[in-house]
């Protein structure tokens, strides 16, 4: 078996991409290096469960490995999702309860507030897209980097510990690096079908959803 065989080329459309910009004003080419490097910037904190630090981890390889595959990235956002959910699970010191209790009642102990209730079920309802798709789907830099971000910071708030990761440190991310053609997909913090509820509607408009 020869090196050879082991030889990948990046996907056709990190042409449409560019890693960002240096300070001396020319743009940064997109590659795994530059993918890696905005990666650590989601930390994990040494209080996180081994469970959910391999889901994180793999969400991590999964954006990085985007340059030769991009539909790595949506499975990325799946597995960080999925990190969240086993995370409530260790909190709340709970085996089997779907997401949608895992989430409710931890708003009902105290864990986050209803604002953030609200995004945790969006986020429970992007996981069972992301889960039960009719079709490939296919999400830009733009759309997933934010999402995998916000697991980790969410995980971080649940288990703080020494090396948590601000939330400035998380969205301080230069934006430049993005798409420069991010269209096929709806920005998640636009798609009604995950932000159609309205807080005094909320219990209401759960009926029949998937857990």
């Amino acid at each position: 078996m020869t090196n050879d065989e082991f030889h990948v080329e990046p996907d056709p459309r990190m042409a449409l991409f560019i890693g960002g910009v240096d300070e001396a004003g020319p743009t940064r080419p997109m590659g795994p290096g530059r993918l890696r490097e905005i990666a650590t910037a989601w930390k994990v904190t040494c209080a996180t469960p081994s469970g959910v630090t391999g889901l994180l981890k793999t969400s991590r390889e999964l954006f990085i490995h985007s340059h030769v595959v991009y539909e790595f990235l949506t499975l990325g956002v799946l597995l960080s999702l999925q990190a969240v959910e086993t995370s409530l699970k260790v909190r709340l010191a709970v085996a089997r309860l779907s997401f949608e209790k895992l989430i409710d009642r931890g708003a009902a102990g105290g864990l986050f507030d209803i604002d953030v209730q609200e995004r945790r079920h969006a986020g429970r309802e992007l996981r069972n897209l992301f889960s039960h798709p009719e079709q490939e789907t296919v999400w830009s830099y733009g759309m997933t980097a934010p999402l995998i971000a916000r697991s980790h910071e969410v995980v971080a708030h649940l288990f703080p510990g020494a090396t948590e990761t601000s939330a400035a440190q998380v969205w301080g991310l230069p934006r430049v690096w993005l798409s420069v053609n991010q269209t096929g997909g709806r920005p998640p913090g636009r798609n009604p079908r995950l932000h159609s509820r309205r807080r005094g509607g909320h219990q209401a408009g759960r009926r029949g959803r998937r857990p």
